[in-house]
């Protein structure tokens, strides 16, 4: 019976043993559950404190940025608008300039060939007055000889042929010297001696044969050569 009974309590205690380990299997089942459930938990809240952080930072990064690109762009912009002005003011000054220097060398280039112009103009003009001049001085002596030929004071008209007869083979119609010398030849003539004609001869400034020779020595002669070879002639057979 003793047996019986120590068998008993034995499987009692054996029972509440095993009651024991699976209350303590059963606590530490629940422990651990609760432990990982708060590991979970401890996960989550960093996860969403990790996502609140990353988009608090995200915002704050935005809005910086918000802020900061305009501004930089518009640096950007200024500095970029300065930059193509100072090259705009660049190139216009520097095209300028060179117009500038173009122009002036223009105009130097054009005043000298105006200056030229007009120096050669009035070289010309100048040369046209000296041969209208002549001619006027030309046309003179000769109208005055003619007017002396008619008033048959044949020595001063023999003078001025001889004087016209020189100024028109230097101007630009030397032919009209020919009909200067034919009438000094028919002055001459009307001195019929020697003693008249040196008589005359001696009244002229220049002699009349250094005029006749200096006549002859033109580069125009061509035109009162037979003429001068008569009026000698007619001088060497003078009495």
């Amino acid at each position: 019976m003793k047996t019986i009974d120590s068998l008993t309590i034995l499987k009692c205690d054996v029972a509440k043993l095993h009651q024991t380990v699976d209350s303590l299997q059963n606590s530490l089942a629940f422990h651990e559950l609760q432990f990982k459930m708060n590991e979970q938990q401890n996960i989550i809240a960093q996860v969403e404190g990790f996502y609140e952080s990353a988009w608090l930072k995200l915002i704050i990064v935005i809005t910086i940025l918000g802020v900061l690109i305009p501004l930089i762009a518009q640096y950007l912009q200024r500095q970029n608008l300065k930059d193509l002005t100072d090259f705009i003011l660049k190139q216009v000054n520097t095209g300028f300039e060179h117009k500038l220097k173009e122009l002036r060398e223009y105009n130097e280039q054009k005043i000298a060939e105006e200056t030229k112009n007009y120096r050669q103009d009035l070289e010309n003009l100048k040369k046209e007055n000296e041969y209208t001049l002549l001619e006027l001085d030309g046309s003179t002596f000769y109208l005055q000889g003619r007017s002396l030929l008619i008033d048959k004071n044949y020595k001063n008209a023999a003078r001025d042929f001889l004087k016209a007869t020189s100024i028109w083979l230097n101007s630009r119609r030397p032919d009209r010297s020919k009909a200067c010398l034919t009438n000094f030849l028919i002055s001459i003539r009307n001195l019929p001696t020697r003693a008249e004609f040196d008589k005359f001869n001696q009244s002229l400034e220049v002699d009349c044969f250094t005029q006749l020779a200096d006549i002859k020595a033109n580069p125009n002669s061509n035109f009162v050569e037979a003429k001068i070879n008569e009026i000698e002639e007619f001088i060497a057979q003078l009495k």
